[in-house]
């Protein structure tokens, strides 16, 4: 498993599926974001993909091997037992120190914090 995921663990009465409401396979908008894709490479933003279901689930395989290789990604069955999964994705966004700053924020408004903050380290590298 990747840093910050534990090893799997079997569920009894889940076998592994993922919670209702789960979307469909494949990387949100957030991994075509100019801006998030600058403050990855600049060490700024580390972004964390945690599948709540069974690691070898064949369709999150296949949807893992498409997201960004800059990205930390892996599946977490027990996922559940840490975060509200009510909605899925859920977002949120830490700082260093993992105090969480926001969560369950639509997505734009994380793009439009990357925008703010690429912005500001774009000026600072300029001065």
């Amino acid at each position: 498993p990747a840093p910050g995921c534990g090893p799997p663990r079997p569920r009894p009465g889940r076998a592994g599926r993922p919670p209702p409401g789960r979307r469909s396979a494949g990387p949100p908008p957030l991994s075509a974001d100019i801006n998030a894709n600058q403050l990855i490479r600049e060490g700024g933003l580390t972004i964390v993909s945690i599948y709540p279901g069974d690691p070898s689930d064949e369709e999150w395989k296949n949807a893992a091997a498409s997201y960004p290789d800059n990205w930390i990604v892996c599946a977490m069955p027990d996922a559940d037992l840490y975060f509200d999964l009510q909605e899925t994705p859920l977002f949120i966004f830490l700082n260093k120190a993992h105090k969480v700053l926001a969560k369950n924020m639509p997505i734009d408004h994380f793009l439009n914090a990357f925008r703010i903050a690429n912005s500001a380290q774009t000026t600072q590298r300029n001065e």
